[in-house]
């Protein structure tokens, strides 16, 4: 699947604000509006793109998240796995992989006591299969999103005209005030007035389209911990340089998907994906590997064999401009 400039300009607009115009798009990539919207139609066939919303999980009530990585003494069919976790509407994507761990699961709760609830009730639906559970709470999200399912929105206890309407857009947030307006029973005045709300309070972060058909042949997961030696900040800011923000145009989307702060097991989290195996890892382990090899880094890393729940948030976005910075110093009161 080749896309030119245009079509890869015209998909980070769309991921960027799915909700925005076709006049819009055309103006800004100086085109007709009749090829842009011809276009946008082509792209989301080939490309099978997925609009949704990527919401505040806080502001929603849930205040915990976390990423979780299983192994089992004896591997589960992927039916099995699909029945037990389809049971737990707190997992928001489960990913199979091969390598260090088998299974990686991105779980959101209201409290740390309802995630406890989740891992136990985890441990003993696997409890067959000789599951071992390996937990990290997210501190920080740096860069990307886990779109939640609407069985997990339906929980929220925010506003029930706010709750019709994320229900609405969240399976397609590029769907016309008219269309939402019929299935939710509410003005199309009503709904403009409630979005801009929902922005203004940001509960809404971004209207945003997901690739669920990439070129892309291979998709690595790690996770990283590391000794906190002298000059680390210096490390972290090279390899932003050198591995995140590096300008790769062989991929229609961005390398890093997911970068991630964690507590618990281990304290980053890292999804990238890439052409071949072989410059994936070479620029995402590897390098952090030699980055960091005054830190004594330790890294678990498995490569994505499926998606069993939920969907994989692929999207063609500017890691430099909306990459999380922030800083941990060491200050204590």
């Amino acid at each position: 699947m080749e896309l030119n400039r245009q079509d890869k300009a015209l998909l980070q607009e769309l991921c960027t604000d799915s909700r925005v115009k076709t006049l819009a798009l055309a103006s800004k990539l100086q085109s007709s509006r009749y090829k842009i919207s011809k276009r946008v139609e082509e792209l989301e066939k080939q490309l099978d793109i997925y609009y949704t919303l990527d919401l505040d999980y806080k502001k929603l009530g849930f205040s915990t998240v976390h990423v979780t990585y299983i192994n089992f003494i004896k591997k589960p069919s992927e039916r099995a796995l699909e029945e037990i976790l389809g049971k737990i509407t707190a997992v928001q994507l489960a990913i199979l992989t091969k390598g260090d761990f088998e299974l990686v699961c991105f779980i959101i709760t209201k409290t740390p006591i309802e995630y406890s609830q989740v891992e136990i009730a985890l441990q003993v639906l696997l409890q067959a299969y000789g599951a071992s559970v390996r937990s990290n709470e997210v501190t920080l999200m740096r860069h990307g999103f886990i779109p939640l399912s609407n069985g997990l929105i339906e929980k929220t206890e925010i506003d029930d005209t706010y709750k019709k309407i994320l229900l609405a857009l969240n399976t397609n947030s590029r769907s016309k005030l008219s269309d939402v307006s019929k299935s939710t029973g509410i003005s199309e005045d009503l709904i403009r007035y409630h979005l801009a709300k929902m922005e203004r309070e940001g509960i809404i972060k971004r209207y945003t389209a997901i690739v669920r058909n990439t070129n892309t042949k291979f998709t690595v997961i790690y996770f990283a911990n590391f000794s906190v030696t002298e000059n680390l900040q210096g490390r972290v800011d090279k390899e932003r340089r050198d591995t995140i923000f590096a300008n790769d145009e062989r991929s229609v989307i961005n390398d890093f998907q997911m970068m991630f702060v964690t507590t618990g097991a281990e304290q980053t989290f890292n999804l990238a994906t890439y052409m071949d195996k072989n410059y994936g890892m070479e620029h995402s382990v590897h390098a952090h590997n030699r980055i960091y090899a005054a830190d004594k880094p330790e890294v678990k890393y498995a490569s994505v064999v499926k998606t069993i729940k939920g969907v994989l948030p692929f999207r063609n976005i500017d890691v430099r401009a909306h990459y999380d910075g922030t800083n941990f110093p060491l200050e204590f009161s």
